[in-house]
């Protein structure tokens, strides 16, 4: 035995020498006892008789067991929390609001008796609060650190954290809604800020938008389009000025045309887009005219207004080899400006929208937000305290009562690990556990010398 001063009683059951837990004083010496004295080591935090919440609690490691060291803590948490912890040893469910030590605990208590229309009471009861933790977590402002589009008024605020859920993930709510909390949110400006800035290169850069930031695009999209096309065009007419023989292979044999000939062709067909831009010769400029390929007339009427009208002025009926290469220079700093463009999931946004988003400062109402439910968040954090007190005023002494000792067992108040009666040819069997894993079980159950029925 340990040589602490304080005295303990036992009582003899099964034949074996058990520890009592009778008072305050043996709870709070409780980490002094000799483990060699507990009558249990270990527990798991399923298939026992009792809230899986307060088993939870108890489990602070969150490996599926409780051990002593985590029942020792949670006696001594209790100790800081009321006044008298020996209140656990005595069955009941409810916590009179004198009992509590801690102020910002019996503040909880208090909120949640006010918030069922009970302030008069002087107890509390844990259904009691059960209902008042159900009314707070509806509320807009519940302190949890998430806000849902309901915390606002503002149809512009709700709709950007619905559009910020949508795209970057969502926090649970107390009332179960989805939400945001900080950390989502900050994801969010990284990128918004990122493409903020990157969209601001063109407003400070003239030479990136030369024509302006919309007909620069238009000019650059259309050039994209067929980029590789009239690429294509210009390399078969320097390749058939390397060699005139080459002349019928660059355009495409015959055969290769009649293969196609019974297809239903149309200007989308993907066969017909395969062939050459326009017919190859040395020394020739691309013709713009209806001697174009005909799958590619209509992205090259789109290139001759957009990208030739916009960048040479002009609108001819041929390019030459030198003018495809002053619209490429002259776009150059646009195509380079769009390979920095940043990744992420604002991506889908236009720099309108980013920009009413930043005027509108929508990202710093949310924040905002964020702060009031900060503001509540000890508050609803000594709720979460209550709520615990309560659970371990219930659970906590019937737990030391199968764990410490197994004095409810042997006294005939139902162990917290039996599970019902078994009947059995007119008998009745009270010795009943749940086997979550009967074939794991079953591995020990030869050790134990015993029949058992499953």
């Amino acid at each position: 035995m340990n040589d602490s001063a304080h005295v303990w009683n036992y009582f003899r059951a099964g034949g074996v020498v058990q520890v009592e837990l009778l008072t305050t004083a043996d709870l709070m010496n409780l980490g002094q006892l000799d483990q060699k004295l507990w009558m249990a080591l270990e527990m798991p935090t399923r298939g026992l008789n009792c809230d899986p919440r307060t088993l939870d609690l108890l489990d602070t490691d969150k490996d599926g067991k409780i051990r002593p060291p985590e029942l020792i803590e949670a006696v001594q948490w209790l100790a800081k929390t009321l006044k008298d912890p020996a209140v656990i040893l005595s069955e009941g469910s409810s916590l009179r609001l004198d009992q509590f030590k801690d102020p910002t605990i019996h503040s909880g208590a208090q909120r949640a008796i006010s918030q069922l229309g009970k302030g008069s009471e002087d107890s509390i009861h844990f259904d009691d609060f059960t209902s008042a933790m159900e009314k707070l977590a509806s509320e807009t402002f519940n302190g949890d650190g998430v806000v849902v589009a309901e915390n606002s008024m503002e149809p512009s605020v709700r709709g950007l954290i619905e559009d910020i859920v949508t795209h970057f993930g969502s926090a649970t709510d107390r009332s179960g809604k989805p939400g945001v909390n900080n950390d989502i949110l900050q994801q969010f400006s990284t990128e918004l800020e990122a493409r903020a800035t990157w969209y601001r290169e063109l407003d400070l850069d003239p030479l990136l938008a030369p024509y302006g930031k919309d007909r620069t695009a238009q000019a650059y999209h259309a050039m994209a389009a067929v980029r590789a096309k009239i690429e294509d065009y210009f390399t078969r007419c320097k390749w058939i000025s390397y060699d005139p023989r080459t002349v019928d292979a660059a355009n495409g044999q015959l055969a290769d045309f009649v293969a196609i000939a019974d297809h239903q062709l149309s200007p989308e067909s993907a066969e017909l887009a395969a062939f050459p831009l326009a017919r190859a010769d040395a020394g020739f400029a691309l013709p713009l005219d209806d001697q174009l390929n005909p799958a590619w007339q209509k992205s090259m009427q789109a290139f001759v207004e957009a990208a030739m009208g916009t960048t040479l002025g002009l609108r001819p009926k041929l390019l030459s080899e030198s003018e495809w290469l002053q619209i490429k220079r002259k776009l150059e700093p646009f195509a380079a400006w769009l390979t920095r463009e940043p990744s992420g999931r604002v991506a889908f946004w236009s720099n309108d929208k980013i920009q009413e988003i930043k005027h509108q400062r929508l990202r710093e109402a949310i924040e905002d937000l964020l702060r009031r439910e900060a503001a509540l968040g000890p508050e609803f954090s000594s709720l979460d305290d209550v709520q615990r007190a309560l659970l371990y005023r219930r659970d906590l002494g019937r737990i030391l009562r199968n764990f410490v000792n197994f004095s409810d067992f042997y006294r005939h108040k139902d162990g917290i690990f039996q599970s019902g009666t078994l009947y059995i040819d007119s008998r009745a069997t009270e010795l009943c556990i749940e086997v979550l894993n009967p074939v794991k079980h079953t591995t020990m159950a030869g050790l134990s010398g015993a029949y058992l029925a499953y």
